[in-house]
């Protein structure tokens, strides 16, 4: 489909919903596939072999393999880029290239917090990107900045991508892999004007309009546009919605060029779902005899029963069809616990769980709670977290100034000057209980504070009591939280119902770069630069009451209960860098070498976390993470005027993310920056009907950084907040092959691409400490040296047995096959991804499996010169055939979550430029 894939790769298919077979190992079940794969990518390139035997011309229109790189470079051209899906994110558009995956969980690859990018091993927030060379930082959907905030899809000029490792002059402090470059499209230099607009299934909606002014003084030229664009993920009732501006001038002059950008974006998304691995499981694979009835009761309802609507007002059944009824017995220990049974109790089985909601469509319908349980109060069970409340916001304003200059015929200046504002806000429901709770750890702490809106109850004798005026334990759970005119006569509850966190959080950051290029003499050029970027970046998390405690009320802002934290995070970042690069053999051998000196200083004050807020307490921490000599060294040789070989080594340093200096639960100054070392060595043919490139690749990571969550339990006040711990390291090994063949057969191209890759743990993960000794298949322990007499939970070191274990979410296989042909006024595209199934936890006990999901479209372009022209007319499908699929965005040691695709997406695209 020319070269983008519109489908979110989505690791796990099958051949039916209700199809209960338990799926093959993954180095063997998918065995057909791989080798049709195989197969079928041997039979082009042999093709294309034999169809250009004779070529002598290179291509200078299509740049997909990087010539002349050192390090395996892959591109898309603004040709390339026009055929992708309306709406799709920049990011999830390179998903075509070798070694990219992106997940997304929405078609349009619009949730951020929803996406998963990995180029090669590495996520995305450990990849360098740049929008005209401008850093965005960090790509952390919370702290960072996602390039789809900051350019609409038809103001690209092109993507290049280094799989492996960015050059040196590419600023970054957080990339252990390859880099991400976006350029501009540059403004027209005759007035032009483009409206689209884009209809489609999922309810989507998207206008884009876009004004070029032409030359408006000699060398100046400008253009200014604006989209709006919405849509509705399944599951969530409502519409997430994205509004964007941008604005670019450019001043060309006769030895350079200047060129002022703005970007204003604003949108509104809802919060997705995903299931746990053993509800998928169960749905997807499992029988009722795999469960306990009695014990494992929603997984037993979930294999009895499949794919469908599930919420507690249902009355299930066994596989018989027996109603469920609970009752209560004495088990071994002595302790009274609650089973499930068929014998009429009276009591009637009711799932107590918020994730409840539409399994069905192969779970493709599942999404936040969107339902109410009239059985629970408003700020009690499922009714707490509502999806109303599952809402995030960014509204950026960036704006850049890019400009060269030749200073002399062989020295040049290029650099960049940027400033940014970020305003974004997070909501999320909040239970009842646990907010008052909080409230009375909170009055435990400081009786007399007046930062919360209810107080606690006392009688005239100054004794803590209930609603009904017992005497009770002070700050107990029993404590009554009231409003604050109350009385023991008359007690008003103080949280009415439904509570919620609005957070606010953003700042502002700025920057500079600056490089000079110095041409030597012909064969030798000297690179010279550095880097500033200083980023601001606050967040507050307050919790309200509702407007009279109602479900779907907005925030009581004058009835403040608690506070999550009110924290400020400053970097600082300085990057310097020196390259030479030297020719040899007349032109034919290039070397190119040199390091760069990384140095990140942060800190983080104020109230950083609820314990601080309950303590009335404010922080400073601070850390400096450094690194003066980080090389790189690479070379190309050509061997004809057509053939290339290339290889490339680099080292990289990735700074912890801002959440380090954030962890609640035990601060980790001493932790290390992540390490990565990368190797490349590959060839590259650039004939005039075909492109292709291959390589190989091995990377060294070390020092990878784990986050453990919260522990459950607490997660009303502390999602978000994580330990952190250096735990071992990765090794990854790949071969990558990417090829472009305008074929034989007049107007039909085919573009591909394959990667191969073996992605281990190189060592056992520790992963803490615990009081129980164990050596199993899966986990082992050794005597802590370090142990704490006052601490009877870290008698040993616990380890993960993961030494040789595959990463998760990372495929041995992916493929893509895009082909276009254009006949008359018309363009037809069809295309195909194959992506190999995953594991998506590290002791690789959890499988998902692989899929094939094809795409098509058909374009009618309006004669030149006729009376429509530049009329453009599209209808496309993606997944065509409704394939079923489920991959995952987040994992950890020892589960995984599992979402499902959202299925067949029908669009039509029109489109006039004037």
């Amino acid at each position: 489909m020319s070269h983008l894939n519109l489908e979110a790769p989505v690791p796990g298919a099958h051949s039916s919903a209700h199809a209960k077979s338990q799926g093959a190992p993954r180095r063997i079940g998918s065995c057909s596939r791989r080798l049709a794969v195989v197969s079928t990518l041997g039979l082009l390139l042999g093709a294309g072999h034999v169809a250009q035997a004779q070529e002598l011309e290179t291509l200078d229109t299509f740049t997909a393999i990087g010539r002349g790189e050192t390090r395996a470079t892959n591109s898309l051209n603004i040709e390339d880029l026009e055929t992708s899906l309306p709406g799709l994110s920049l990011e999830k558009s390179i998903d075509v290239l070798p070694g990219v995956n992106v997940a997304t969980t929405d078609p349009f690859g619009f949730y951020e917090f929803g996406t998963d990018i990995r180029l090669r091993s590495f996520r995305i927030d450990q990849v360098a990107v740049t929008v005209d060379g401008v850093p965005m930082g960090s790509n952390d959907p919370r702290y960072g900045t996602r390039a789809t905030r900051v350019i609409d899809n038809e103001n690209i000029g092109g993507i290049d991508v280094s799989q492996g490792a960015g050059d040196l002059t590419t600023p970054a402090y957080e990339a252990l892999g390859g880099s991400i470059k976006y350029r501009v499209r540059m403004p027209s230099e005759e007035p032009a004007a483009k409206i689209k607009y884009t209809r489609g299934d999922f309810d989507a909606e998207r206008v884009f309009a876009r004004y070029d002014t032409g030359e408006i003084l000699p060398g100046l030229t400008a253009y200014v546009s604006g989209s709006d664009f919405s849509f509705k993920t399944k599951g969530v009732p409502k519409k997430s919605h994205r509004k964007h501006m941008d604005i670019v001038t450019r001043y060309e002059f006769e030895k350079g060029f200047l060129s002022l950008q703005y970007a204003y974006n604003d949108r509104d998304d809802y919060d997705t779902a995903s299931i746990s691995y053993a509800e998928w499981n169960a749905l997807e694979n499992g029988s009722p005899s795999d469960y306990d009835m009695a014990t494992d009761t929603w997984l037993y309802v979930l294999a009895t029963h499949g794919y469908q609507e599930y919420s507690p007002f249902t009355n299930y059944t066994d596989e018989s069809g027996n109603t469920l009824y609970v009752d209560t017995r004495i088990n071994g220990e002595g302790e009274e616990e609650t089973f499930t049974t068929t014998t009429d109790t009276g009591t009637l089985w009711q799932p107590d769980r918020w994730d409840m909601g539409d399994y069905s469509d192969a779970g493709r319908n599942y999404g936040p709670p969107a339902y109410i349980d009239p059985d629970e109060g408003p700020g009690d069970g499922v009714n707490a977290i509502y999806f109303d409340k599952w809402r995030n916001g960014r509204i950026d304003q960036f704006t850049r100034l890019v400009g060269e200059l030749d200073v002399t015929d062989n020295i040049k200046l290029s650099g960049n000057t940027y400033y940014q504002e970020k305003n974004n806000y997070g909501l999320w429901g909040v239970d009842k209980d646990a907010a008052e709770s909080e409230i009375r750890l909170g009055y435990s702490y400081d009786p007399d504070r007046t930062d919360i809106w209810p107080k606690l109850l006392y009688n005239d004798q100054g004794e803590a009591i209930d609603m009904e005026g017992n005497v009770v334990e002070e700050y107990g759970d029993d404590h009554a939280v009231v409003t604050p005119d109350s009385t023991a006569e008359n007690p008003q509850p103080g949280i009415p119902g439904r509570t919620g966190r609005d957070e606010d959080f953003g700042g502002s950051r700025y920057g500079l770069t600056l490089s000079m290029e110095w041409e030597i003499i012909p064969s030798n050029t000297l690179v010279v630069g550095g880097w500033y970027d200083h980023d601001r970046h606050g967040a507050n998390r307050p919790n309200y009451n509702l407007v009279g405690g109602g479900l779907t009320s907005w925030f009581a802002y004058d009835q403040p209960l608690f506070n999550n934290y009110n924290r400020w995070f400053d970097s600082d970042v300085y990057m310097g860098f020196i390259q030479d690069s030297q020719s040899f053999l007349n032109d034919r051998l290039t070397v190119t070498g040199g390091f760069k000196y990384l140095k990140v200083e942060r800190s983080l004050e104020g109230m950083l976390s609820n314990a601080n807020w309950r303590e009335n307490t404010s922080e400073f921490r601070e850390v400096t993470y450094k690194d003066e000599f980080l090389p790189q060294l690479g070379a190309t040789f050509e061997l004809t005027d057509t053939v290339e070989i290339f290889g490339n080594y680099s080292e990289n340093m990735s700074a912890p993310d801002h959440g380090t200096l954030a962890d609640a639960t035990g601060f980790n100054a001493a932790l290390s920056p992540e390490y990565a070392k990368n190797y490349d060595l590959g060839i590259r043919y650039s004939g005039s009907t075909i492109q292709t490139s291959m390589s190989v690749y091995y990377i060294k990571y070390e020092d990878r950084i784990l986050a453990v969550p919260s522990p459950p339990g607490d997660s009303s006040f502390t999602t978000g907040q994580t330990t952190y711990r250096n735990v071992g390291g990765v090794d990854s090994l790949g071969v990558e092959l990417g090829f472009d063949w305008r074929t034989p057969i007049e107007n039909l191209r085919l573009i591909g691409s394959l990667a191969l890759q073996e992605t281990t743990f190189s060592e056992d993960l520790y992963s803490g400490t615990t009081d129980t000794e164990q050596d199993n298949d899966l986990w082992y322990t050794l005597p802590n040296p370090d142990q704490d007499p006052s601490d009877p939970d870290d008698d040993y070191l616990l380890y993960e047995n993961s030494e040789d274990k595959d990463l998760g979410n990372t495929p041995l296989i992916v493929f893509n096959l895009d082909a276009s042909y254009s006949i008359g006024d018309f363009d037809l595209r069809l295309g195909g991804k194959y992506y190999d199934s995953v594991y998506i936890n590290t002791l690789n006990t959890q499988e998902i499996p692989d899929y094939v999901l094809i795409n098509t479209g058909i374009t009618w372009k309006a004669p030149m010169e006729s009376t429509f022209d530049g009329l453009k007319l599209s209808l496309n499908v993606d997944n065509v055939f409704d394939e079923e699929a489920w991959y995952t965005t987040s994992y950890n040691d020892t589960d995984g979550t599992v979402i499902a695709d959202r299925g067949r997406n029908i669009y039509f695209v029109a489109e006039i430029d004037f």
